[in-house]
């Protein structure tokens, strides 16, 4: 690093060895000035230039129409947003309506009075009481004859039902 000085900062005092002070002259040191000290500092004073009312009321302005087109722009995109918006809310509507036309009729399509006729008219018959049949005895010879519904096929057996 370089020592600088500047023109403004006081120069320090040397500290004098007490045999120094005697009054004995100590020789000056043959080390140059730097160049900075004999030319002094490149500054230059630049004068800021004002802002007149007149740019400050401009500036104002603009902002102000700038502010009123994005508000101008912000409620276009609303009212844009609200017409689909309502448009959505009848197509949902339109398909709720549809919706329950369709439960309406397979209702209708599901009665057991509706189906009841159908099947009459296919020629279909109600079916009569159902009756249980017995399982076959595994002791019972191969070939031989069914037992009949409430005759006694054995021992403790009604010939009803499984045993």
């Amino acid at each position: 690093m370089t020592a600088v000085r500047s023109r403004h900062s006081a120069p320090r005092a040397r500290a004098v060895a007490p045999s120094a002070r005697s009054g004995a002259a100590r020789p000056r040191s043959s080390a140059r000035s730097l160049p900075q000290e004999s030319t002094g500092p490149r500054l230059t004073v630049v004068a800021v230039p004002r802002t007149g009312w007149r740019r400050v009321l401009a500036g104002a302005v603009a902002l102000l129409l700038l502010v009123m087109a994005a508000s101008l722009f912000v409620q276009g995109e609303r009212i844009s947003i609200q017409e689909r918006s309502d448009l959505l809310a009848t197509k949902i509507a339109r398909a709720d309506e549809r919706g329950r036309e369709l439960r309406v009729q397979v209702a209708t399509a599901e009665s057991p009075e509706r189906i009841l006729d159908q099947a009459a008219a296919m020629g279909m018959v109600e079916p009569g009481p159902a009756a249980a049949v017995p399982a076959a005895d595994p002791s019972a010879p191969v070939g031989g004859s069914a037992p009949v519904p409430g005759e006694s096929s054995g021992p403790g057996r009604t010939g009803v039902g499984p045993g």
